[in-house]
């Protein structure tokens, strides 16, 4: 007799023959694919149907996509180099287009809209899930991941962590500088060359001070709980003669001290208690550390205002409008105001001696986008405590790079942003360490273009794109007697109706700032903000218009302003 063979068969092997022997009915075969078919178009068929039936209706966003050749071809076209550098070029701007494409697609998703808030309020009621940015925390409060992922994570100088960091880019966007060490070494290297001091204020960030509202763990926690690679970095500056405000252990201890909660339960920012806490405190350490002339001006609080507000990380976790897991938070902010220039809100002084960079920690009760209220944030209350007016550039988002970003443009086109300057004040919150880009920045001085101010002729009216270089001082609606106000708007790198750059390089715009006791958008401008404006001669205005209240710059604050022509500005789309 023959033995039969040792056939033995894998899983694998089983599942593919017996896939194979698989019977299945053509009618069967039929309705699973067109159920299939069916399934995957109904939701670009949702959108098209959505987007056609919209008041007015408008072009359905799938078709979005044909729009992105353009941007390749103009980056072919302006690429410097060889063929296949050119083509290199266009790929990177096209995978640049296709992730931002994508990116709006799953954020314009019709279905994802009208399911998406409910089943997050379920998981959040439910089972106290957040999302990718919100975490839930204890007793109503929300933490932002990357604030989690600081003090959690590895030390930012963890030489596993900055790998994973310059793993972060791709094709189309360089990897990020993830050591905030050369990068805080060279900008006080740069500014000490012109004689000015650096102070450093990483703000810390809410699970630092709070890890108690996160986990019961830390229940009775009255330390600050840090990034394990803080103190190292903080060993490394001081050496290197750079001075650390450091307002961590402040506010631990009027969180121990008082009982308060020195951040808000449903934002990722300090409360106005807590900026003014650390206000006072910086102000007295630059009084001990400054090298400031004497210079003593007074500013008048204002009476508390109360603002109510969700919160932003509130807002991260996508819920309905009407929901009712977490609601408005109220704070009351005492807004700054100067003293003697009848009720005019706190303004940046370009000729003032100190230059604050901040991030949205500066700006969160001073830009009344933000939603909790303006007059009243870091700048605002350290002017007021230091008895002296300040320069300010603040952004709302990376900390580590943009401020130092909007510096160095102005110096590279010869607005020497630092004339006069003896500190400069630079805040950022501690998250940067572990998620920011520290880019090494030039702040070469260089030659200004040749610039004039331009005007429209009697009668002509000119349509142009600038940035706000500054905005002279705008009253307080309810602080001053006069319902209705004319700011002056200083325009920078103005560019004509077709994006091409004007010859006058600037202009001086008068424009509406209140209306009947309430602010316009030309009242909140920021310097930085990009605008579109429609601006005509100002001398050929009605009578009237030059009867109303109004606020200029002085020489002081724009050089050559005595010889520039005045504009009447209105805002329009671009």
């Amino acid at each position: 007799m023959t033995d039969k063979p040792d056939i033995t068969l894998t899983r694998e092997q089983i599942a593919k023959i017996e896939i194979g022997r698989t019977d299945v009915s053509p009618w069967v075969a039929r309705y699973v694919a067109a159920c299939f078919l069916a399934v995957t178009a109904a939701v670009p068929v949702a959108r098209f149907a959505w987007d056609l039936s919209a008041e007015p209706a408008r072009t359905p966003q799938p078709l979005d996509v044909f729009g992105l050749l353009p941007a390749a071809a103009r980056a072919y076209g302006r690429a410097d180099g060889s063929t296949f550098d050119k083509v290199l070029a266009a790929n990177a701007a096209m995978l640049r287009q296709i992730d931002r494409f994508e990116d709006a697609l799953e954020d314009g998703s019709v279905q994802s809209r009208m399911l998406r808030p409910h089943v997050q309020e379920l998981l959040a009621r439910r089972g106290g899930l957040g999302t990718e940015k919100a975490y839930l925390g204890r007793d109503g409060w929300l933490f932002y991941r990357p604030d989690i992922d600081h003090v959690t994570g590895p030390g930012f100088l963890d030489p596993r962590h900055q790998a994973a960091r310059r793993a972060e880019g791709n094709e189309y966007t360089p990897a990020p500088r993830g050591d905030p060490t050369e990068a805080i070494l060279q900008f006080h290297a740069q500014l000490r060359r012109r004689d000015i001091a650096l102070v450093v204020v990483p703000v810390p960030v809410k699970p630092m001070i709070h890890p108690e509202k996160f986990s019961a763990r830390f229940e009775g926690f009255r330390g600050v709980l840090r990034n394990p690679s803080f103190e190292r970095l903080r060993r490394t500056l001081e050496a290197a003669g750079v001075t650390v405000f450091d307002p961590a252990p402040i506010l631990a201890e009027a969180r121990t001290r008082t009982g308060a909660a020195q951040f808000l339960h449903t934002d990722t920012h300090w409360t106005p208690e807590a900026v003014d806490l650390v206000a006072r405190q910086l102000a007295r350490f630059v009084a001990r550390h400054g090298r400031l002339a004497p210079r003593r001006v007074r500013y008048v609080r204002l009476p508390e205002a109360i603002v109510a507000n969700l919160g932003d990380t509130a807002r991260m976790l996508g819920l309905a409008e009407n929901q009712d897991l977490f609601g408005a938070r109220t704070v009351r902010i005492r807004p700054v105001l100067a003293a003697g220039t009848k009720g005019l809100m706190w303004r940046p002084r370009k000729d003032a001696q100190v230059l604050l960079l901040g991030d949205s920690f500066t700006n969160v009760y001073s830009l009344e986008a933000m939603g909790w209220g303006e007059g009243a944030g870091l700048a605002e209350r350290l002017s007021f405590h230091m008895r002296r007016p300040i320069d300010l550039i603040a952004l709302n988002d990376a900390g580590a790079h943009a401020t130092r970003a909007v510096l160095a443009r102005h110096l590279a086109a010869g607005r020497d942003r630092l004339a006069g300057k003896k500190l400069v004040i630079w805040q950022f919150a501690a998250r940067e360490l572990s998620v920011g880009d520290w880019k090494l920045l030039d702040m070469t001085l260089g030659r200004p273009a040749p610039s004039h101010f331009i005007a429209p002729d009697a009668g002509e009216t000119m349509m142009v794109t600038g940035t706000v270089g500054g905005v002279s001082p705008v009253p307080r609606p309810g602080a001053v007697p006069y319902k209705d106000h004319v700011c002056q708007v200083h325009l920078v790198d103005l560019k004509d109706r077709t994006g091409r750059p004007m010859p006058g390089r600037q202009a001086l715009v008068f424009m509406w700032s209140m209306r009947d006791k309430r602010l316009t958008p030309a009242g909140r401008y920021r310097e930085g903000q990009s605008v579109t404006l429609r601006i005509e001669d100002w001398a050929s205005q009605p009578a009237r218009l030059h009867r109303i209240n109004r606020s200029r710059f002085s020489e002081d604050e724009i050089e050559d302003i005595l010889e520039a022509p005045y504009c009447w500005g209105q805002e329009t789309s671009p």
